[in-house]
């Protein structure tokens, strides 16, 4: 019985090392998530399942929200991931909803981190989505390895990201007041051979031994 258990504890820790690589956030919880002014403080909204931030009217530039400010405590891998977002951006004036693309950016931050977990920055990278007023949910993917731009030329180091941020961008003040909402992030990543390798074996020998203790 001793061995069983200590199959188990093995198989669990391969799979939660499995897991460690890419990313995933439902948008359920306001756990790490803030903005920066004008934004209002996000709040969750469509029955819990966004993060959404009001837009006062008369307000252009950079509308930024922030996942995780100060940093994960452990690195996240995101080597040859796919991003996916969903999102959707809706007027909440009372004249006629403006029509014409605006602009969202994901900037993913990597660095270096201390004893202390806090980190070092080092790089950022962008990745641009072309957003619309009141064009509903929209999702969209992209591959980590194609940003569209790179802070000061600095390639990112997708095996060590520590912080997210959104930006929506537009200059014309007739595109608010608005509602920025964020239903879905992810970042899928192929496994490293490396890991496949460790959970088969992980669950090979616990193939094993139920055989043998048939």
């Amino acid at each position: 019985m001793r061995t069983l258990f200590m199959c188990l504890a093995l198989l669990a820790l391969g799979t939660a090392s499995f897991a460690l690589n890419g990313y995933y956030n439902d948008c359920s919880s306001l756990d790490g998530w803030s903005t920066r002014a004008p934004l209002s403080a996000p709040y969750l909204d469509y029955g819990g399942t966004a993060v959404s931030a009001d837009t006062p009217a008369g307000t252009t530039g950079y509308l930024m929200f922030d996942l995780y400010y100060n940093g994960y405590t452990e690195p996240i891998n995101i080597t040859g991931g796919d991003i996916t977002l969903t999102w959707r951006v809706d007027y909440t004036g009372f004249d006629e909803p403006p029509t014409g693309p605006i602009g969202l950016w994901l900037r993913v931050y990597s660095g270096t981190q201390n004893p202390d977990k806090s980190w070092n920055f080092v790089a950022r990278a962008g990745y641009f989505f072309e957003a619309r007023i009141g064009e509903g949910w929209t999702t969209r993917t992209k591959s980590v390895a194609a940003p569209e731009d790179l802070y000061g030329g600095v390639p990112l180091d997708p095996a060590n990201v520590y912080k997210f941020r959104f930006d929506v961008v537009y200059w014309d003040p007739v595109f608010s007041p608005n509602k920025i909402s964020i239903d879905d992030f992810r970042i899928t990543c192929v496994p490293e051979p490396s890991s496949i390798l460790a959970l088969v074996a992980g669950l090979s020998g616990f193939g094993t031994l139920l055989r043998r203790r048939r």
